[in-house]
């Protein structure tokens, strides 16, 4: 491979090809969270559920964007959603009361 091989017309097109999909993946994890953080401010879930729900979302973020901090900023903000707004099971509520 020569020293301006990177310049050749078929590898620009894989370039911006790769660049457009990272920007398309970029763009669907943003929706998957704003979809996530939806569904956890309903409050319909258990706390075991949204936790549940946060780990898909961390894992999916992470397989599509690696090399990319934005997912464990959004894993994090999910947490606190999930914590706010999730309802407490059966054990909890009995632990809880256990404790005061």
């Amino acid at each position: 491979m020569g020293e301006w091989d990177y310049m050749k017309p078929e590898n620009v097109a894989k370039m911006k090809k790769t660049k457009k999909y990272k920007e398309y993946q970029e763009r669907s994890i943003k929706d998957y969270y704003k979809l996530t953080a939806k569904i956890l401010k309903l409050g319909v879930l258990s706390d075991r559920d949204s936790a549940h729900l946060c780990v898909m979302f961390e894992s999916a973020a992470i397989e599509c964007l690696p090399k990319n901090n934005i997912s464990e900023d959004m894993f994090a903000k999910l947490l606190d959603v999930s914590i706010k707004y999730s309802k407490p099971t059966k054990k909890w509520k009995k632990l809880k009361l256990k404790d005061y």
